[in-house]
C-alpha cells in the first residue's frame, strides 16, 4: 500500500560488411518474413494507422528503457503463451509495437546488455567472462546519445553485473547500482554462519521491482528538469531474484514452469503499475516506452543437456529469444503492430535513436529497425543469419541463427550435445537426441560457413580488466550464481 501511496502523492508538476552478400541467396533470417502487420484492428481506418508516420518529438518525448532481466519471449501471452500470466505487459504489445523474434547476442547479462546499449558485438567489446571485465570508455552508449541531445539521463539497475564498476553507467546524469540490503555482510563475510544466512535468504537482497521503481521516480524528482532518458533493469525473474509475494505465490503451480510463472506475474503486475502512475504525473503524459530482455532461461526445456536449466551455458532459443516491445503512449507508432522479420537485441540502440531523430555517426554492429515500424510492408537489411556467443564460466560455444535452423558449435564437450547441432527453429532443443545434423548435412555447413567468415571479418578484441572488484559485489555476484 505504501508503494502505491507514494506513486500517487509523487510531485505533480552498420555496419554492413561485404562478405555479407555472398550469403544472401541463401535461405536466410528475411525469408521468416519481412512484413508490419496489424494483429489487431483498432477503431477507425486500419490502413491510416498503419501508415500513421511516427509523431515523437524529441523536445518532449519521455523514454523509459526497461529491462526485465531473464524473460523469456515465450512465456508471454503477448508472444502466445496460454496462461493469463503477464497481461499488464501483453496490454503495451497489443497497443503498439511487438518484434515477433527478437535473439540476444548472448545467454548471460553483461556482454548482451553491453551488445544492447551499444549495437555492438560482445566480442568486440572485449566482454567475455563475469569476472573484472568491463565496458570501455571509447564505446558509445545509448545513455550517451540521449544526453548529448539534450536528455536527462537517469538508470536503476537490480543487477550486479551492470553496477557502474563495470563501465555501465556511461553517459548518464544518476545512476543507482544494486545495493546489498544487509550493510552488515560486508564484516561478516568470512564467517560462515553469516554465509549461510546470506545463501539461505539472498533473493531478498536483491531489490523486487517495486523498490527499483522508487527509486527511479525519486531520481526524477532530484533532476526536476526533462525529457528524461529512464533506463531500468529489474530482477524479478532471475532464479536469484526477489521472491514472489506471499499472495502470488503458487498461482501456477500446476504448470511444470510455475515457480518461473509466478515470478513474472508479479513483475508484470508491477511495471503496470508503474508505467500508469509514470504517465499518469503532469507533463509525462507523452513517453515511448522500450520493453525487452537479456536473456532466457532453459527451464525445463532441455532435460538431457547439462547446465542448461538456467542460463549463460547454452545458446539454444529457450536462452535467447527475448520479447521486443515498443509502446508510444500517443500512438505514434501504431496500435497492435507486429513485425515478422527476425530481429537483434543489439538493433535496439539504433532503432531508439533513429525514432528521435538523433544521428549515430560512429560504425555499429546494430541497424535501425525504424523502417519496419514505420513503413508497412517494409524490410529491414539485416544480415541473412545472427550470431550469438558465451565463454560463461565454463561454457564456450557459439551459434547461428537462420529462419529455419539453428547451428551450434559446442567446443566444451558438455554431456548431452554433440561437438556440432543443427536444431530445427521454434522446435524442441533435445541437444544430440533432437540433432539434425545428418539428415541436412547442407544446412549446417552454409551456417558453419557463415560462422567462419563472421570470425575472420570480427575478430575477438582483448578484455578491458576492471582491477580488483569491491569485496561486496564479489559476494553479490557470487550469490546470485556468478564468479563460480
Amino acid at each position: 500500500m505504501r508503494y502505491a501511496v507514494s506513486f500517487i502523492m509523487r510531485r505533480a508538476s552498420s555496419r554492413t560488411t561485404a562478405f555479407l552478400s555472398r550469403f544472401i541467396a541463401a535461405s536466410s533470417l528475411h525469408a521468416a518474413g519481412c512484413t508490419r502487420k496489424q494483429a489487431e484492428a483498432p477503431a477507425g481506418d486500419p490502413a491510416a494507422v498503419a501508415d500513421a508516420a511516427p509523431r515523437i518529438d524529441p523536445n518532449k518525448t519521455h523514454v523509459i528503457f526497461l529491462i526485465i532481466d531473464t524473460l523469456r519471449a515465450d512465456k508471454m501471452g503477448a508472444y502466445g503463451f496460454d496462461q493469463p500470466v503477464s497481461p499488464e505487459l501483453d496490454r503495451f504489445a497489443k497497443d503498439g509495437v511487438r518484434f515477433d523474434r527478437a535473439i540476444a547476442q548472448c545467454s548471460w547479462t553483461r556482454p548482451s546488455i553491453g551488445s544492447m546499449l551499444t549495437g555492438i558485438y560482445p566480442r568486440t567489446l572485449g566482454l567475455y567472462k563475469e569476472e573484472n571485465q568491463r565496458l570501455g570508455d571509447n564505446f558509445l552508449t545509448l545513455a550517451e546519445v540521449f544526453k548529448k541531445n539534450g536528455y536527462t539521463t537517469l538508470g536503476v539497475t537490480a543487477n550486479p553485473n551492470i553496477n557502474a564498476v563495470f563501465g555501465f553507467d556511461q553517459g548518464f546524469d544518476a545512476y543507482i547500482d544494486s545495493q546489498r540490503i544487509w550493510p552488515w555482510m560486508k564484516s561478516d563475510l568470512g564467517n560462515e554462519s553469516a554465509s549461510k544466512v546470506r545463501k539461505a535468504t539472498y533473493p531478498g537482497q536483491l531489490m523486487p521491482a517495486t523498490g527499483v521503481f522508487e527509486q527511479a521516480l525519486e531520481l526524477i524528482d532530484k533532476h526536476p528538469t526533462g525529457p528524461y532518458f529512464m533506463q531500468i533493469n529489474i530482477m524479478e525473474m532471475h532464479g536469484w531474484g526477489p521472491p514472489v509475494r506471499e499472495e502470488l505465490q503458487g498461482t501456477f503451480q500446476a504448470h511444470k514452469d510455475g515457480a518461473y510463472l509466478d515470478k513474472l506475474r508479479q513483475a508484470s503486475i508491477d511495471v503496470g503499475a508503474f508505467v500508469d502512475r509514470w504517465m499518469a504525473q503532469p507533463g509525462f503524459e507523452d513517453t515511448l516506452l522500450v520493453i525487452t530482455s537479456d536473456h532466457g532461461e532453459g527451464l525445463s526445456d532441455h532435460p538431457d543437456v547439462d547446465n542448461a536449466h538456467g542460463h549463460g551455458l547454452v545458446l539454444y532459443e529457450s536462452q535467447l529469444h527475448v520479447p521486443l516491445i515498443l509502446y508510444h503512449s500517443k500512438g505514434a507508432l501504431g496500435s497492435g503492430v507486429v513485425i515478422e522479420q527476425p530481429v537483434r537485441i543489439m538493433d535496439i540502440f539504433p532503432t531508439i535513436a533513429d525514432l528521435l531523430g538523433f544521428g549515430v555517426k560512429r560504425r555499429i554492429d546494430g541497424v535501425s529497425l525504424k523502417d519496419a515500424i514505420t513503413k508497412p510492408g517494409s524490410g529491414v537489411d539485416l544480415p541473412p543469419f545472427f550470431v550469438a556467443e558465451t565463454y560463461f564460466q565454463e561454457a564456450k560455444k557459439q551459434s547461428v541463427y537462420s529462419a529455419s535452423w539453428n547451428f551450434y558449435n559446442n567446443m566444451d564437450g558438455w554431456k548431452g550435445m554433440d561437438p556440432t547441432e543443427l536444431q530445427q527453429a521454434g522446435q524442441p532443443e533435445l541437444g544430440a537426441r533432437s540433432n539434425q545434423i545428418e539428415r541436412h548435412p547442407g544446412e549446417a555447413e552454409k551456417l558453419e560457413a557463415f560462422l567462419r567468415t563472421w570470425e575472420r571479418q570480427d575478430p575477438k578484441a582483448d578484455p578491458l580488466d576492471n582491477g580488483n572488484l569491491p569485496d561486496e559485489l564479489i559476494e553479490q555476484l557470487r550469490a546470485i550464481g556468478y564468479l563460480d
